[in-house]
């Protein structure tokens, strides 16, 4: 456990990344704030996560990699055996899954989002989706 947030606060302070985070308009409620919190979190647990296996997850792995070893054969012998997040991390606040896209483009490498309280698409204020986009410069 020491090791993982030693390398998300190494993450933290070192990170040359540009992440944008399109929030609700009721962005001071706390649901929202945890979400944007845990974002960077898992944006950590996935650069952690390239640094030992060469790569990113794909979107079929999901978020999922990050707590449990993919079953494919292309994970390195480099994947943690602690992983790089606990599972209770990617989940938001109302109960839903995050969801993750891997873009694998030069400009955009990854999304990260909630949907919102309601869990469902699109939406207003704090049904609104909360999307963070990963941008390696």
């Amino acid at each position: 456990m020491r090791i993982i947030i030693s390398a998300i606060i190494l993450c933290i302070i070192s990170s040359t990344v540009l992440a944008h985070t399109i929030f609700p308009e009721k962005s001071d409620d706390p649901k929202v704030k945890m979400v944007i919190s845990q974002l960077q979190l898992i944006s950590c647990a996935l650069e952690n996560f390239l640094q030992d296996n060469g790569f990113f997850p794909t979107t079929e792995q999901g978020i999922k990699a990050l707590y449990k070893k993919p079953a494919i054969n292309m994970i390195s012998a480099g994947y943690s055996v602690y992983g790089y997040i606990e599972e209770i991390n990617c989940i938001d606040p109302w109960g839903n899954d995050y969801i993750y896209r891997y873009v694998g483009k030069e400009n955009c490498r990854f999304i990260l989002m909630s949907n919102g309280a309601d869990g469902k698409k699109g939406g207003k204020e704090l049904d609104s989706d909360i999307i963070f986009i990963y941008n390696k410069n």
